[in-house]
């Protein structure tokens, strides 16, 4: 098993309390900017006092960074274990999580990663991916002079991009199939594949 897979857990397991003012900000926040955002629309909604909100977290924007903490947690292991997977010829749908992981977080990732400025969790994962190819590749020098650094971005944000795609359109490509195509995409390039 996968060493991630607790963290998955954990990110399944929020306690109700937490789960409910998590639950009630993104319902508020698919509609409205944070900016627009009240703790007590948020508690009124979670059907909590405004105290209780205090107990778990600082402000609205506490909330929000928190929320991408956990998937930037999430999202440094799926990185890593994904490049490892395309270099190591190991099918990238067995490296990823499950489906339902994807189905039990849907919603968020729906706000968090496909709504224009809803979120840094592209960004981030973005991140992630390029450091997990740095390490992979033990690429040391890397600034906007260097040609590394445009190869990183391009492959980072093309496998981003497809997962954001992937997410918008419901994951109606089934798991397996976008894992093996991102991977082929990867590995041989997109030109080969449409050549085919």
């Amino acid at each position: 098993m996968l060493n991630y897979s607790d963290r998955i857990n954990e990110m399944n397991l929020t306690n109700q309390i937490e789960e409910r003012i998590i639950d009630a900000f993104m319902t508020i926040y698919e509609e409205k900017s944070i900016e627009k955002i009240s703790i007590k629309a948020i508690t009124d909604l979670a059907g909590l006092n405004r105290g209780t909100f205090y107990l778990h977290y600082n402000d609205i924007y506490d909330l929000l960074a928190r929320i991408e903490e956990n998937y930037q947690y999430i999202s440094k292991y799926i990185a890593t274990y994904s490049v490892n997977a395309l270099f190591s010829n190991q099918n990238l749908g067995d490296i990823l999580p499950s489906k339902e992981f994807y189905e039990t977080n849907l919603k968020y990732y729906k706000i968090l990663l496909c709504m224009d400025r809803k979120s840094n969790l592209p960004q981030i994962i973005k991140n992630e991916l390029k450091e997990a190819f740095r390490s992979k590749l033990k690429i040391t020098n890397v600034n906007v002079y260097n040609q590394n650094e445009y190869a990183l971005e391009f492959i980072a944000s093309a496998q981003v991009s497809t997962i954001i795609l992937w997410i918008k359109n419901d994951m109606l490509l089934p798991l397996k199939d976008i894992s093996v195509l991102m991977q082929e995409w990867s590995t041989n390039g997109v030109l080969n594949y449409f050549k085919k």
